[in-house]
């Protein structure tokens, strides 16, 4: 997602580059904002948004490549039922 991890950054144009860079600061920028309102484990908001991160990042992948949806096991939880509840900051 927004990763240039198959790619060498000199094998990108330098327009699309741009455009990748850009996007994936934004994308980082939305999970920053969503997670802010949390308590910390350690005070630190990193760990925060790394959790969370790897919580959806992994589920969309798993649902993309059809890993949660089979016959075989039902229908996969919403991604609401997975997420862990976080304590909200004083003030929030």
């Amino acid at each position: 997602m927004f990763q240039p991890h198959d790619f060498g950054q000199d094998d990108i144009d330098p327009t699309t580059l741009a455009e990748l860079l850009r996007e994936s600061g934004a994308s980082c920028q939305i999970l920053r904002d969503a997670c802010a309102p949390f308590e910390h484990r350690g005070g630190n908001p990193l760990a925060t948004e790394t959790m969370i991160w790897s919580l959806v990042h992994g589920y969309a992948m798993l649902s993309c490549e059809g890993k949660i949806h089979t016959p075989s096991r039902g229908q996969a939880p919403e991604i609401t039922q997975i997420l862990p509840r976080l304590s909200l900051r004083p003030g929030n």
